[in-house]
């Protein structure tokens, strides 16, 4: 906003970097850049697919008979005060023990499920699960690419409810009420797809819905959420 108002003409990828930066350097948080391409360069009924590497991004349609509902489990989270930088640093201990017999890698990225299974027995067990998680997210963004192109949406769907999984499980950020949630849905055949998004611990769920359906979806998931937790959750479409 400032940057529009001042007519700064600051490039919107220099201002990820700076928004990174303030978090990583001001806040005390390891943070990315995922959202700070996405507040500069998402687009409404678009997503938005970043290389976080080469700052490489591109904006891909998305079915506009679906919506993406999120739900506010409304737990708050403090992620200077919480295991967010401790998950950064397990990601690289994973890295400098692969790489002792493959150089080539810099970061989890360069690591393949082979490689990983390879490395598995050199990695304590948290390590290799925490690099487990990221080694196949990485996969599930990629294969989320290609069916997006084809209009798949079901299977859009199944790679979140996966990725959730492995969140919960592998790299452990995810929460009581972020589960109940997710779990919520598994049996609404209007709903495509449920996972955490954020950081964890606390925070939201991004929900895959028919359309026709989003109001009933809040409806249903509110009561089934309050009866597992006592707590009432908030909702927004995206």
């Amino acid at each position: 906003a400032l940057n529009d108002t001042f007519d700064l003409g600051i490039d919107p990828v220099e201002m990820a970097y700076i928004g990174k930066q303030c978090e990583n350097e001001f806040l005390g948080v390891q943070s990315g850049i995922m959202d700070q391409f996405v507040s500069g360069m998402g687009e409404y009924g678009k997503a938005l697919f970043v290389d976080c590497r080469t700052n490489a991004h591109s904006l891909h349609d998305l079915d506009p008979d679906y919506a993406f509902v999120i739900l506010n489990t409304m737990v708050s989270r403090e992620l200077s005060g919480s295991d967010y930088n401790v998950r950064k640093s397990q990601c690289d201990e994973a890295v400098r023990i692969i790489s002792e017999e493959n150089p080539e890698v810099k970061a989890l990225r360069d690591v393949d499920e082979a490689m990983l299974l390879a490395s598995w027995s050199k990695l304590p067990d948290v390590i290799a699960r925490r690099a487990r998680h990221v080694v196949t997210e990485n996969s599930r963004v990629l294969e989320a690419l290609k069916l997006l192109s084809e209009g798949d949406m079901t299977g859009f769907g199944g790679l979140m409810y996966d990725s959730h999984d492995s969140l919960r499980h592998d790299y452990e950020v995810s929460c009581t009420e972020l589960d109940a949630l997710v779990d919520s849905t598994l049996y609404l055949k209007e709903v495509l797809g449920s996972r955490m998004t954020g950081a964890g611990f606390g925070g939201c769920t991004v929900n895959l819905v028919e359309k026709g359906y989003v109001d009933k979806f809040i409806e249903t998931v509110s009561k089934r959420y309050y009866t597992s937790t006592e707590k009432r959750l908030e909702a927004y479409l995206a």
